[in-house]
């Protein structure tokens, strides 16, 4: 028998962004994309600016914000997100190389007319085996990392949030996994007309590291290769001729219609053992030819719900 998981997708709960807000979004093949939502500056997609000509001095600050944290002069997301480091550099000139702003710090030039921040390294990419449970718990969603502050000769004039979006990268990955307790052939055991046969197992459902710490609803169904109707059924192997059989999951009979619901509880990587009962009917099996192997391939479907 085998396990199948099938899993729905991870819905990402925004906050809303304002006019020129960065979201740096994670992809699916691990690179990292900066938005610029709500419209670019006039320096182009990507880039926050601030222009002033009658100021004596202009500056920009970034600072952390919701989960975010200075390191090494560079901005995170905080112990759980530290795989993603930010570095924003500062130009005052077209063509100019720009200057590493560290986060926390005050940048300030009294030789431009605007300035331009942005991402010093162009296209970024996160190893995934380096990024912890942790870090999917924690980005399930778009969260708040940091601030963009410009100012006019000391003034603070406009502001811009930094937010990291890890949905893109996990909408295919699964958030469940299961298995059975044997992953070889399972026997429910000898049936014959008069004697009835039985067998027990257990169906282990895990949450994967991207699945958030939230309690986790999820729904289990069976599908079954030799399902004929409402029933599964079990294959002769000396004849064309089939038998059914029951599924049982926590003592309540499961049919290939039935859906059963499960709850996975909060927290890290949390399962649920669920016992498994497959039953004959020996009274099934008359006129059926002896010495057959009655077989099937008993499939777990199981989705999250979302």
């Amino acid at each position: 028998m085998k396990a199948a998981i099938y899993t729905a997708l991870l819905l990402s709960v925004s906050t809303s962004a304002l006019a020129g807000d960065w979201v740096f979004q994670l992809q699916s093949d691990y690179s990292v994309k900066v938005v610029q939502e709500g419209g670019s500056s006039e320096f182009g997609q990507g880039v926050l600016s601030f222009r002033d000509d009658s100021a004596k001095t202009l500056g920009v600050r970034i600072t952390p914000a919701g989960v975010g944290q200075c390191n090494n002069g560079m901005l995170t997301g905080g112990p759980d997100l530290d795989a993603l480091k930010i570095q924003l550099s500062a130009m005052t000139k077209i063509g100019a190389h720009g200057t590493d702003v560290q986060c926390g710090d005050i940048y300030e030039t009294t030789d431009a007319d605007y300035i331009a921040l942005k991402n010093k390294v162009p296209v970024m990419h996160l190893a995934p085996e380096k990024l912890s449970p942790a870090f999917y718990r924690s980005a399930a969603r778009r969260v708040l990392i940091g601030n963009v502050t410009f100012f006019a000769d000391g003034k603070e004039q406009t502001s811009n949030s930094i937010y990291l979006d890890t949905a893109p990268a996990l909408v295919d990955q699964p958030v469940l996994s299961a298995a059975f307790s044997t992953t070889s052939i399972f026997t429910i055991g000898d049936v014959g007309p008069f004697m009835d046969a039985s067998n027990n197992l257990q169906l282990t459902v895990t949450k994967t590291k991207y699945a958030s710490v939230d309690a986790l609803n999820y729904t289990l169904r069976f599908e079954s290769l030799q399902k004929g109707g409402d029933q599964y059924l079990l294959k002769s192997s000396l004849e064309e001729a089939w038998i059914p059989y029951l599924v049982a999951v926590q003592g309540k009979n499961i049919g290939p219609a039935d859906i059963y619901h499960g709850t996975l509880p909060a927290g890290s990587a949390t399962s649920s053992a669920l016992d498994i009962k497959l039953s004959i009917a020996g009274k099934n099996t008359r006129g059926m030819k002896a010495g057959a192997r009655l077989n099937d391939t008993l499939t777990a479907v199981i989705t999250p719900e979302v």
